[in-house]
C-alpha cells in the first residue's frame, strides 16, 4: 500500500511542469526540482577507475551469491539493479576528477565514486548470474535487453538477454494466492527464550509463515511445467 501511495505522488508530480517553478538565480547554475530534472549521467566504459579491484569484488560477490550466502536473492538483485540504473552520484564532492592511476589502485582509494565503476561493477555481477536473469519474467527480461548501458559495457549480455527474452514464456500473476494457515508452534524451536529481543522473536515467526507458505505451493505446483 506504501509503495502504490508512492507510486501515485510520483506520477502526480510528473504530470506536472518538468521545467522548475521558482526563478533560476542569476548566479550559479539552475537548481533542480523534487519532481527529478535531474538529468542522467552518461556511463563510459573508458572511465572506469580501479578496474580490477571491481572485477575482483565482483567475483567474490556473486561466489556469495552462488553459494547462497546471503539472506535474500532478490534483494542483492534489486541492489545491482540500482547500480545499473543510477541516473548520477551526488557525493561531497560531485565531480570527475583525473586521479594518478598510483591512486586509482590504491586499496584505500574507495570503490563506486563514479556512475562508470557502478555500471561495471552491475554488469559483472549480471554476467556472472545470466542463468538466474533468464528465470525472470519477460517483462523485466525485456527492460533488462533495452537498456543501453548494459548494450554499451556488454554487448555479448544484452544479446543472451535479448534471445532470453524471445524464448520466455514466464508471466507475472496478479492474482495474489490465498494466504497459508498458521504453522504450528515448535516449543522446542520458536520459544520466545532462544532470541535475543522481542523484535527478533517476532521477525522470526513472520519469516517462518511465509517460508512455510512458499514450501506449501512449491509442493502444489512443483510437478507442473
Amino acid at each position: 500500500e506504501e509503495r502504490e501511495m508512492l507510486r501515485k505522488e510520483r506520477s502526480k508530480q510528473l504530470q506536472q511542469s518538468p521545467t522548475p517553478t521558482c526563478p533560476t538565480p542569476e548566479l550559479g547554475s539552475p537548481l533542480p526540482s523534487r519532481a527529478g530534472s535531474l538529468t542522467d549521467e552518461p556511463a563510459d566504459p573508458a572511465r572506469v577507475s580501479s578496474r580490477q579491484r571491481l572485477e575482483l569484488v565482483a567475483l567474490v560477490y556473486s561466489s556469495c551469491i552462488a553459494e547462497n550466502l546471503v539472506p535474500n536473492l532478490f534483494l542483492e538483485l534489486f541492489f545491482v539493479f540500482q547500480l545499473l540504473t543510477a541516473r548520477r552520484m551526488v557525493t561531497a564532492k560531485d565531480s570527475d576528477p583525473e586521479l594518478s592511476p598510483g591512486v586509482l589502485d590504491s586499496l584505500e582509494s574507495p570503490l563506486f565514486q563514479s556512475i562508470h565503476d557502478c555500471v561495471f561493477f552491475a554488469v559483472q555481477v549480471l554476467e556472472c548470474h545470466f542463468q538466474v536473469l533468464s528465470n525472470l519474467d519477460k517483462g523485466t527480461l525485456k527492460l533488462l535487453a533495452e537498456n543501453e548501458r548494459l548494450l554499451c559495457f556488454s554487448p555479448a549480455l544484452q544479446g543472451r538477454l535479448r534471445a532470453a527474452y524471445e524464448g520466455s514464456v514466464a508471466k507475472v500473476s496478479l492474482a495474489m494466492p490465498p494466504s497459508a494457515q498458521a504453522v504450528s508452534f515448535q516449543p522446542e524451536t520458536d520459544n520466545r527464550a532462544n532470541f535475543s529481543s522481542d523484535r527478533a522473536f517476532h521477525t522470526f515467526k513472520k519469516q517462518r509463515d511465509v517460508f512455510y507458505e512458499v514450501l506449501r505451493e512449491w509442493e502444489d505446483h512443483h510437478e507442473e511445467p
